[in-house]
Formats: C-alpha cells, sequence, structure tokens
C-alpha cells in the first residue's frame, strides 16, 4: 500500500526485459493506455494514507517516449505540458513544436511511453487551460 501521496509521481514503464537465450535486452512493443487525468485509488492507499486530506486526483505533465523498435537503438523525444502557453509541446533535440493532447497520450506504434509525469492536483498552480 502507499504509504503517502506525493505532489509529483513518476511511473517509469518497464519497457524492456532481458532475454536470457540471446544475453541482450528486447523492447517490449505493447500499446498501454493512459490517460491526463489519473486518480489513486483508496484501495490501495495505507489506513493513514485514506484519512489524508490530500487529493487522490493527478494531472499528466510530462511523458518520455523512446522511439524505434529495438531496445539497443532508437531515439528519445518528450511531451510537457507548457502552463505559461497552456499548451503540449513536442522536444525532440532542439525542435521544440506545438502538439496536440490526442496525441500525447495516443503515441505512435513505434513510439512507446516510458516514464509518465504526474502533478498531484492541489499542488497545481497555473495548470488551467486557456479557452
Amino acid at each position: 500500500s502507499l504509504e503517502e501521496l506525493p505532489s509529483i509521481l513518476i511511473l517509469h514503464l518497464k519497457r524492456f526485459v532481458y532475454d536470457g537465450q540471446t544475453g541482450g535486452v528486447q523492447k517490449i512493443m505493447k500499446q498501454i493506455e493512459f490517460g491526463v487525468d489519473l486518480e489513486i485509488s483508496k484501495s490501495i492507499l495505507s489506513a493513514e494514507c485514506r484519512a489524508s486530506p490530500k487529493q487522490r486526483q493527478y494531472k499528466l505533465f510530462g511523458v518520455v517516449y523512446h522511439a524505434g523498435r529495438e531496445a539497443t537503438k532508437g531515439h528519445y523525444v518528450t511531451d510537457i505540458y507548457h502552463t505559461g502557453y497552456a499548451t503540449w509541446l513536442h522536444c525532440d533535440d532542439s525542435i521544440v513544436q506545438p502538439t496536440a493532447e490526442q496525441l500525447v497520450v495516443t503515441p505512435t506504434a513505434s513510439s512507446t511511453p516510458y516514464l509518465l509525469f504526474y502533478r498531484r492536483g492541489d499542488t497545481m498552480v497555473g495548470m488551467e487551460k486557456k479557452s
């Protein structure tokens, strides 16, 4: 069970597995679903944490992807939510450009999410979207 709800929750998705036959590492290409909003279920919280007034809602603000089909080759890119611009930005080396939220949560088949960064709802300032 979780003893405390962190202000920043980083989910490290194990996208690589050791292959005992080859002695190498294989990339796991399985598609996963994740959303911008995440609520931590009370069922996985300790009794003390369940009694805490802290919010259990989190908002996605960053994703690191591994682009490529092999574990030993490829390229890392990231999408981040920029509170000042109130939009998502796609960062690929020196190229930074706006991107749609839908593209953040539905990556291409060869670009797999590796790290998900969430911020607890009661710690957010400036995360509101502009209309």
